[in-house]
């Protein structure tokens, strides 16, 4: 089967590694340090803009209409996996559980992971892995990568069949847990802070929120409000007292705190 390997910049992938891997696909496709292996170049990894799962641009393959076989690859640049044991892939898929797992298994979607400058690969995930999971509702997935901790490492994320259906993938990203935190705390802001009456829960990302609670110094929950598919939110903090409370924001990414001040 002819294999063609469209490459980027070869000397960028064998010379530079990134410190972490973060990638939305916002930009020009394939981004830059990544590369497609494809066997079918009428079928492959693309930009996807007519609904994406998150901005403006996805990467995904579609599923030839031929039946021709696919098997098609988008990889990494090399990146190095934090430290400790907490280093965790995380990414946004959407797919076809019909055609991928149940009646029909026509097409997989494999990642796959390699520390020898892709020189060999093993298989870190496919979806038989995930819960059953809704035809093309996004869902997250999350693989722990400690075992790989401090690796030099690129993923490699595959379609692999014939007469499958679409795959979609994006906000692709390798952090510790503390960094993951981190970035999730940028996303959210509270204002006004201090506040008398009401306080604005802002989100600069593309995150949902669940639910948004008030604890007084002594950690006793003093308000909770739950949401429902939110991206921003207000809560009327005029019945408690003055002094400081912590306010903890959970989403669909997980959770976070910031301090308020009630005047």
């Amino acid at each position: 089967m002819k294999r063609n390997l469209l490459l980027l910049s070869m000397l960028a992938m064998s010379t530079f590694t990134y410190a972490q891997l973060t990638e939305d696909f916002e930009g020009d496709f394939p981004p830059t340090g990544w590369s497609i292996e494809t066997t079918n170049e009428d079928y492959t990894w693309e930009v996807y803009t007519d609904g994406p799962i998150n901005g403006d641009q996805s990467a995904n393959v579609q599923y030839d209409p031929a039946l021709v076989d696919q098997d098609e690859s988008l990889v990494s640049p090399e990146f190095t996996v934090p430290s400790g044991d907490d280093a965790t892939l995380v990414f946004t898929t959407s797919l076809s559980y019909y055609w991928s797992v149940d009646p029909n298994n026509n097409y997989d979607f494999i990642v796959s992971i390699s520390t020898d400058g892709g020189t060999t690969w093993t298989s870190i995930w496919n979806e038989d892995d995930a819960d059953e999971f809704e035809t093309y509702v996004p869902f997250d997935v999350s693989v722990n990568l400690s075992e790989y901790a401090g690796d030099t490492a690129q993923l490699k994320f595959q379609y692999a069949g014939s007469d499958g259906a679409q795959l979609v993938i994006d906000d692709i990203s390798v952090q510790s847990t503390a960094s993951r935190n981190e970035a999730l705390a940028s996303q959210f802001s509270v204002s006004p802070n201090p506040a008398t009456n009401v306080i604005n829960v802002s989100n600069s990302g593309n995150t949902v929120l669940n639910n948004v609670s008030v604890a007084d110094i002594n950690g006793r929950i003093v308000k909770s409000v739950k949401f429902d598919g939110v991206a921003n939110a207000q809560l009327n903090i005029s019945d408690l007292t003055s002094g400081v409370y912590m306010m903890t924001i959970s989403s669909d990414k997980g959770t976070t705190t910031k301090k308020i001040i009630k005047n």
